[in-house]
């Protein structure tokens, strides 16, 4: 199996320790993001606030 996450450098060698995880450094692998919400929490102050950083960020 192949998974790709995206996390920090301490969860991801404690994890190469425990459970063998391999970390592969250096490839660029271009992918989409979707980010998904229920219509009705639209308006929810964290929701909102993340469409905004997100309209921010992407309309750059």
């Amino acid at each position: 199996m192949i998974g790709l996450v995206l996390g920090q450098d301490a969860n991801a060698s404690q994890e190469r320790q425990k459970r063998g995880l391999i970390v592969a450094h250096g490839i660029s692998l271009p992918c989409a993001l979707s980010v998904v919400w229920l219509a009705e929490r639209r308006d929810e102050p964290i929701i909102a606030a993340i469409r905004s950083m997100l309209a921010d960020i992407w309309s750059s």
